[in-house]
């Protein structure tokens, strides 16, 4: 079970291709945390948990990697323990 990091949600244009081994080539990634979890015409979504949040440098390191890679979109869900933690309802 992790017990720390930061999840992030990827989405690339990988047109139906598994590119989880792209996703792990983030900075700080945490072994086997990699997940495709969607596809919409082409775009796949992954999650994926860093040890610490992305900076604007590597960001930019990772959209550079290739023409696949330059089209990802980032977004931060919070620290595994938030995201990850179930809500109370009423």
């Amino acid at each position: 079970m992790l017990t720390g990091g930061v999840v992030y949600s990827i989405a690339l244009e990988d047109d139906g291709t598994d590119q989880s081994g792209l996703v792990d080539g983030l900075p700080g990634y945490v072994a086997s945390s990699v997940e495709k979890v969607g596809n919409d015409d082409g775009r796949g979504t992954y999650l994926v948990v860093l040890d610490d949040a992305l900076t604007d440098a590597e960001k930019a390191t990772f959209l550079a990697t290739n023409d696949i890679a330059g089209t990802a979109s980032f977004t931060d869900l919070g620290t595994v323990e938030d995201a990850c933690s179930k809500s109370a309802t009423t």
